[in-house]
């Protein structure tokens, strides 16, 4: 894939995953693994997400141009995508212990606060309800800490990812002096993947919630989720494989000057 990111480049990024064979089928399989989440928690959503590794390790490599690769392998796909989620999992639990501690701690005094108000306990609870006010207060900091910790984890973690595929070792998503060195070689490739992505996420999730406005498409929301997601990850698996390769070429041209 030797697009550039120009404009150009990213209209045909687009608008690719809509020229592919099959692309309905496609979209229809990618879209059911993952409304099946709501049903059987993670394990749909790991196939997706090792059909997503594939397209990034085809960008890595270079060989053609973005396409939507069969649904094939299953067992590969289910390896690459345990591969992706567990390293995710473990660079953004420091965030999620923090967020998930803070709303316990500000959401469980005031459920026992309310219960203790309506039963005979009420009066012994009376003197408590000082600690209870200082949890929520600690519980609202965590959460605040959490998020603030959360945006620089979710920065790391496409180069993370990206190493991982390349290598196609777990450890590579946490030798950071290893992809670190490629994402200052190639910051504004990722930085325009990052950007891209984001800006149609949003566009896409706007008008998806404008369903919450109809009494009958309101249903429809988990189904217009489902293809959202399928679409971000057609266009950002292949933007983040050339942003990676590129960083790589532009690494070894440093190094051989």
């Amino acid at each position: 894939m030797n697009k550039t990111y120009s404009l150009d480049g990213v209209q045909a990024i687009l608008s690719y995953p809509f020229k592919a064979p099959g692309w309905q089928s496609k979209f229809v399989i990618g879209a059911v693994l993952f409304f099946a989440n709501y049903i059987i928690p993670i394990v749909p959503g790991i196939f997706l997400t090792g059909y997503f590794a594939k397209m990034i390790q085809t960008a890595i490599v270079g060989e053609a141009e973005p396409a939507l690769p069969e649904w094939d392998d299953w067992g590969d796909l289910f390896k690459r995508g345990l591969k992706v989620f567990c390293a995710t999992l473990i660079y953004m639990l420091p965030a999620l212990i923090l967020i998930i501690g803070g709303y316990l701690l500000v959401y469980v005094p005031l459920i026992l606060e309310s219960v203790s108000s309506s039963s005979r306990y009420s009066s012994s609870m009376n003197g408590t309800s000082g600690i209870m006010i200082i949890l929520s207060f600690v519980g609202l900091a965590m959460v605040f800490l959490g998020l603030i910790l959360y945006l620089p984890l979710a920065l790391m973690l496409p180069p993370a990812l990206a190493h991982l595929i390349a290598k196609d070792s777990f450890a590579a998503a946490f030798r950071i002096r290893e992809w670190g060195s490629i994402l200052r070689a190639n910051f504004w490739g990722f930085f325009t993947t990052l950007a891209v992505t984001t800006g149609v996420y949003m566009l896409l999730l706007t008008v998806v919630y404008a369903l919450y406005f109809t009494v009958i498409l309101c249903v429809l929301m988990p189904i217009g989720l489902s293809i959202i997601v399928v679409y971000l990850g057609a266009i950002s698996a292949p933007m983040l494989g050339e942003a990676y390769r590129k960083g790589v070429d532009k690494l070894a041209a440093s190094a051989s000057v």
